[in-house]
């Protein structure tokens, strides 16, 4: 009889340390930036919806200073195919801060698997804001992403 009073004193206050530490399970994350730190991924339909894409870091973790290789899937937002093979893929990248450092533009390279392959170079740490140009035939969008180092 003493142990159970004594479990029960002890489990009350153990399981709601648990629940509050939890947290809320159903809710999005407000931050839509790519956490470099964490995962480099971010997938989204682009500004008009006429593509759905995502961008992910290829070599390492985290974006830091220098040369950093991103992968990019496009597809049509209507019927999920894949661009042509004369589709245009351009990313424009610079630092919305830093106006005078300009915009800097790096073309996407088609892979076999249908993605698209870029290296932009980041000269210093701070946000950076890279635009995904996409053309294909008479077809035209763009998407933001938003990186910090």
């Amino acid at each position: 009889m003493q142990l159970s009073k004594i479990t029960k004193y002890l489990a009350i206050p153990f399981l709601s340390l648990i629940f509050i530490g939890c947290g809320p399970m159903n809710t999005q994350p407000k931050n839509t930036k790519i956490q470099t730190n964490q995962s480099s991924e971010s997938s989204k339909l682009s500004k008009n919806n006429q593509f759905y894409t995502y961008l992910v870091k290829t070599n390492g973790s985290a974006a830091a200073l220098g040369d950093n290789e991103y992968s990019s899937r496009l597809v049509y937002s209507k019927d999920l195919k894949n661009l042509s093979p004369n589709a245009k893929v351009t990313f424009s990248y610079s630092m919305p801060a830093m106006p005078d450092m300009g915009k800097f533009e790096a073309p996407g390279i088609l892979q076999i698997d249908g993605s698209y392959k870029v290296t932009l170079f980041y000269s210093m740490a701070g946000d950076w804001e890279i635009i995904l140009k996409i053309e294909d035939n008479a077809t035209q969008d763009e998407y933001q992403f938003d990186v910090t180092l």
